[in-house]
């Protein structure tokens, strides 16, 4: 996937302490192929890093700023509006900073 890379946004989802006084912090990862698809990853970070795959669009295409993808799995249609800054993105008003 590295070759067809486009780029990557993130944005943090927020953190939860656990009983033990654990802080694990969450962020959403945006990374947009060439090839026309996409993948949204959940990042954990506390004493190691774990990233999971949430879901993965394809046909992605970008037109008077709305962005629109066909999940992967069941070909369901998403949405979000688009606005591509110089060093961030906002999806659906909300800030992504590029990230690796």
């Amino acid at each position: 996937q590295t070759e067809k890379l486009i780029g990557c946004w993130c944005r943090d989802s927020g953190s939860h302490t656990s009983r033990r006084g654990l802080r694990i912090d969450f962020k959403m990862k945006y990374c947009f192929y060439n090839d026309g698809t996409m993948d949204e990853y959940m990042i954990a970070d506390s004493y190691g890093s774990s990233t999971d795959l949430l879901r993965s669009g394809k046909d992605v295409d970008v037109d008077d700023n709305i962005l629109t993808y066909r999940a992967a799995d069941d070909g369901a249609l998403h949405e979000s509006t688009i606005v591509v800054e110089e060093n961030a993105l906002l999806m659906d008003n909300v800030r992504h900073h590029k990230c690796n």
